[in-house]
């Protein structure tokens, strides 16, 4: 595929087909869906949160485990909250991107599919980043663990 010019101040006018409309919308109808799936996970994450906390100070008080028993559960359950809420943003922003694109494209108002795209844009971006980080953490972790392994 030969793509000759790719800045949009000099071609400013794409044509969207009905069948580039058909494909957008049948996509995005994909995309609520999964990010619909991702807000359940969040409140099963928050949910799973608070029931560690509680069980965890429950019963590591009724074990004998005292403050550590209730200190590790409230770590776990802290982790879980932090986890929810990194994933709240790209479920957020893949909702958003769906309901703009296929709004804009019902109503045929190009501000509403910018916006759509815009989301989109936003969604890749983070899930990028958080790939980076998390690909970076693996690496230090392998680092320290052959660290560990030559010292010992």
């Amino acid at each position: 595929m030969d793509v000759t010019n790719n800045n949009p101040a000099i071609n400013p006018s794409v044509i969207l087909t009905d069948q580039i409309k058909k494909h957008l919308i049948e996509t995005s109808k994909w995309s609520k869906f999964l990010s619909i799936l991702g807000f359940i996970g969040l409140g099963l994450m928050v949910l799973g949160a608070i029931v560690i906390l509680v069980v965890g100070v429950s019963f590591g008080s009724y074990m004998g485990g005292g403050a550590s028993g209730a200190l590790g559960a409230s770590m776990i359950a802290l982790l879980y909250l932090v986890m929810a809420i990194v994933y709240f943003f790209p479920c957020y922003y893949l909702f958003k991107s769906s309901t703009g694109i296929q709004n804009g494209i019902y109503s045929n108002n190009q501000e509403l599919l910018n916006s759509g795209f815009e989301s989109l844009k936003s969604h890749y971006k983070f899930i990028g980043i958080m790939m980076i980080v998390i690909l970076s953490m693996y690496v230090l972790i392998m680092v320290f663990a052959l660290l560990a392994l030559a010292f010992r």
